[in-house]
């Protein structure tokens, strides 16, 4: 079996980063419908050394220019020697010291990628909208993503399936830097890489694409980024997805020569969020796990708070292993609803916040239980020898549900 590496670092907050939701004019997007993507034909199957060094960064930086390139009409195929050397340019690593290859942080590359005149701009996305995510890939050809990756997603990667929340993830292996190319019709359907009919993003990774579902994303991606060109541009300075590059150039050039404060102290740490299913009335769990992500460790005794679209519902402190369980009981109607889940930070970590989705159905607990009673009932009120018959089989098809 090939052995995998990951590399990302956690991503600590540093001033004069600018924001993608700044300069999105919302009411201008319009996209088509998916599938999304422009990969078709590039071939995306080099791993860059990502087998052998902490390159990820650089291996996800190079898929996402074969496809920029492609879609700028000039296709350029990148090597594992351009891979290293990105790796030594952007990240400190010297092929002669093995003790350099430790990863890289995305917006530390991609400021290099900046200064090497190799992208113009780089803005930060939101990690806990999957919706602008899917706008690069249609309007800027793909994001660059940074996930905590769990042990079931190398399985799943290995397996052929598609990244997916499953009960035991097998704990999380370590950050994980992919480049989102495509939204496709079906998540089967891989020749274009970017998001599937039911929102499913297609990303590229170790050499391979594999579709990562809403509710992977929710829980896992902690950031994500978009590079582009001003080729992409029209001569209007916007994109036609109404996205405002003139301003984007004015708070560039307003930030350009002030002073850097320094960046924060404090371990960068990232919440995972289950997702949960259930019917009204339901009593659940909710949960999540608090990572610090330099160093992979789950952190155990910091309050955290729990919400359900947008209102507070409780605050819990981590167990030793990191994780936060909160008793709820189902209020709502079916419907979905965003979980979110807050950790303010301390003199020690950073804060974060996580996010995923509670679907409430549409029946409520052990509905079809009720109903096979109700009718042994009814048979039993008419004591024939045919209806106890006919009551004693829904009896046991009762008990052999439970």
């Amino acid at each position: 079996m090939v052995k995998y590496r990951k590399g990302k670092k956690g991503f600590r907050q540093k001033t004069n980063i600018l924001k993608y939701k700044d300069y999105r004019i919302i009411e201008k997007i319009a996209l088509p419908g998916f599938p999304l993507g422009y990969a078709s034909g590039v071939n995306l199957s080099q791993m860059f050394l990502n087998d052998k060094l902490g390159d990820c960064a650089c291996a996800c930086t190079l898929h996402l220019r074969e496809v920029f390139t492609s879609m700028g009409g000039i296709a350029k195929l990148f090597t594992d020697t351009d891979a290293e050397n990105l790796y030594e340019g952007g990240c400190d690593y010297n092929p002669k010291d093995p003790s350099t290859d430790q990863g890289c942080e995305f917006s530390t590359l991609l400021q290099y990628l900046k200064n090497q005149g190799i992208i113009s701009s780089f803005l930060q996305l939101d990690n806990t909208n999957i919706n602008e995510f899917y706008e690069v890939v249609y309007y800027f050809g793909g994001p660059f993503i940074g996930v905590q990756l769990p042990q079931s997603a190398e399985d799943q990667f290995n397996n052929g399936e598609a990244w997916d929340v499953v009960a035991n993830d097998g704990g999380i292996l370590g950050g994980h830097a992919i480049g989102g190319v495509e939204a496709s019709a079906k998540t089967t359907t891989l020749k274009i890489v970017g998001v599937t009919a039911k929102g499913d993003l297609i990303v590229s990774t170790w050499g391979g694409l594999i579709p990562m579902t809403p509710a992977f994303f929710n829980k896992y991606v902690d950031e994500g980024w978009l590079a582009f060109d001003k080729e992409i541009l029209n001569a209007q300075g916007v994109t036609p997805a109404g996205f405002n590059f003139a301003q984007l150039e004015a708070d560039e050039q307003a930030i350009t020569g002030q002073t850097p404060q320094p960046v924060s102290n404090t371990l960068p740490t990232y919440l995972a969020v289950d997702p949960v299913t259930a019917a009204p009335g339901a009593q659940i769990q909710l949960t999540a796990d608090l990572i610090e992500t330099d160093n992979n460790e789950y952190i155990g005794g910091e309050n955290v708070i729990f919400s359900i679209s947008g209102k507070e519902i409780g605050a819990v402190a981590t167990n030793k292993n990191g994780k936060a369980t909160l008793n709820y009981t189902i209020s709502q109607k079916a419907g979905t609803y965003p979980i979110g889940v807050t950790f303010a930070g301390d003199a020690t970590y950073a804060p974060t916040v996580g996010n995923n989705t509670l679907t409430v159905t549409g029946t409520t607990p052990n509905q079809g239980v009720v109903e096979l009673l109700e009718e042994a009932i009814k048979f039993l009120g008419n004591p024939s020898y045919a209806n106890i018959q006919k009551a004693e089989g829904l009896i046991k098809e009762v008990i052999n549900s439970l």
